[in-house]
């Protein structure tokens, strides 16, 4: 989820990207009724509306919690097409880039851009098929849009199970994306300056983030996610430029040039996979941003169109880092360059952006927390108690990432866990769910074919990539 490079502007002309679907949003009624439940639908209707029945109820306090952005603005305006295609790019451009060449080295060029080319198709149509849930219910169903998050959908089609299996899946990729943050901090802090070790340089970074992770309001820190998105751009203009002009030289130690068209070694696949769907993993914007577009029926082509582009940056730069640095490309690609000053401020960058866009990663995890173990806010002993509990989580996640040492590993586990579950698996099955009645044999089938294999994939992703966790953190630097 997503994630701090995904947080989208806090300006009128759009929600934030991390503003997933506000219950308050776009409806500015704060009363606990809702419409009637429709449990009729005129002979005029198609197929799937008389067969199915929904009711309306409000939305729970921890899905509130989870997908609203603390940056949500109930006035903002709707966007316009430009404006929903950029924050569509920036929705799915983040720091899983630097990792595509890396994807390619476990998979071979031929394999990867093929790869590529199968995921994104895969997602763009889970995202497709979430989006038509979601317009299904609002005008056949008469669903308000404020009741319309993803953990809200998943509730009306499968009931409290399938609520809380994508809320554990959003959390799940929070907190992973936090963890993988931590790991990046303390890769580049222990390379930059070898004294420090990894573990000193994670109390480092608890020290730099907790502050910010104290602040309840983080509307002042919207700023970051520009930065972001900015530094990342700048980082991967940077590498690719560097890739292009070392292309051209002749084979040496360090860009060896030695790209595999396809990798023989088939173990390494499920780490490509899981690395892959994590970079493209703007699912969780398309709720919101569908909200936020003024002109709706134009929403899909400008999906299809900004995903188009992510599919051709990611494999362009997965292939480039792959045809020059080969069998020693690095799980960041930024370890492939030369050690300069010059790559020491650029990796800096990069840490500072990630130390900003953190407590954004964080904020709707201790949300949920809060509610579950703190008493109402005002009464005594909530603030120390808020202040211990933020505390522990972030000494939790700094303990889990000390013990991950490799950034490709947490990038799997998250995205096979939980990225192709909330991107692929729980988008069909609503969708069959909801439309099973108008669907044809071949579609019908195609869709549980498609949600069998994607399971297959994601336990297979996870088992495989836990394993390789479990194999390097047992001979983990200190």
């Amino acid at each position: 989820m997503v994630r701090g490079w995904k947080a989208d502007d806090a300006s009128s002309d759009a929600q934030t990207l991390m503003d997933r679907a506000d219950p308050n949003a776009l409806d500015n009624d704060e009363s606990p009724r809702r419409r009637a439940p429709v449990n009729s639908v005129d002979s005029s209707t198609s197929p799937s509306e008389r067969d199915f029945t929904i009711e309306t109820w409000p939305v729970a306090d921890d899905e509130r919690r989870l997908m609203q952005h603390p940056s949500s603005d109930k006035d903002a305006k709707l966007a316009s097409v430009p404006v929903t295609f950029v924050n569509l790019l920036k929705g799915n451009v983040g720091a899983g880039f630097l990792a595509m060449p890396f994807a390619f080295r476990n998979v071979g060029s031929v394999g990867g851009a093929v790869g590529v080319l199968v995921v994104s198709a895969a997602v763009v149509l889970g995202m497709r098929l979430l989006v038509q849930c979601k317009v299904c219910l609002r005008d056949q169903h008469n669903v308000r849009e404020a009741e319309l998050t993803y953990p809200a959908i998943g509730e009306r089609l499968l009931g409290p199970v399938g609520k809380g299996l994508i809320l554990a899946c959003i959390f799940m990729s929070q907190i992973g994306t936090c963890t993988a943050y931590l790991i990046f901090f303390a890769s580049v802090t222990h390379a930059t300056w070898p004294e420090i070790s990894r573990y000193s340089a994670m109390i480092i970074a608890l020290c730099m983030i907790y502050p910010l992770v104290i602040i309840r309001n983080l509307r002042n820190l919207w700023w970051t996610s520009f930065l972001g998105c900015a530094i990342v751009a700048t980082v991967v203009g940077v590498v690719a430029t560097y890739e292009a002009v070392r292309l051209g030289e002749a084979p040496s130690p360090e860009t060896p040039q030695d790209s595999a068209m396809i990798n023989t070694d088939i173990t390494h696949f499920p780490r490509f996979f899981g690395i892959t769907v994590f970079a493209i993993e703007g699912i969780t914007v398309v709720l919101p941003l569908e909200a936020s577009i003024r002109r709706k029926h134009l929403f899909l082509p400008t999906l299809y169109a900004s995903m188009a582009v992510v599919t051709t940056l990611l494999c362009g730069f997965g292939l480039l880092g792959y045809f020059v640095f080969g069998t020693v490309t690095r799980s960041m690609v930024t370890a492939n360059l030369p050690s300069n000053n010059y790559v020491t401020a650029l990796e800096c960058l990069l840490v500072i952006s990630l130390v900003c866009t953190f407590p954004i990663q964080l904020f709707p995890v201790t949300q949920v927390v809060d509610a579950w173990l703190l008493p109402e806010p005002g009464s005594s002993g909530y603030e120390p108690m808020r202040l211990m509990l933020r505390a522990l989580l972030c000494i939790a996640i700094a303990h889990l990432a000390w013990l991950v040492p490799n950034f490709g590993d947490i990038l799997a586990v998250v995205g096979g866990l939980a990225i192709i579950a909330i991107g692929i698996i729980f988008p069909c099955i609503l969708y069959i769910v909801l439309f099973k009645s108008s669907l044809t044999f071949a579609q019908l089938a195609g869709l549980i074919i498609l949600t069998a294999q994607s399971l297959a994939l994601s336990i297979l992703v996870t088992t495989t990539s836990v394993w390789d966790l479990v194999e390097h953190a047992t001979t983990r630097p200190h």
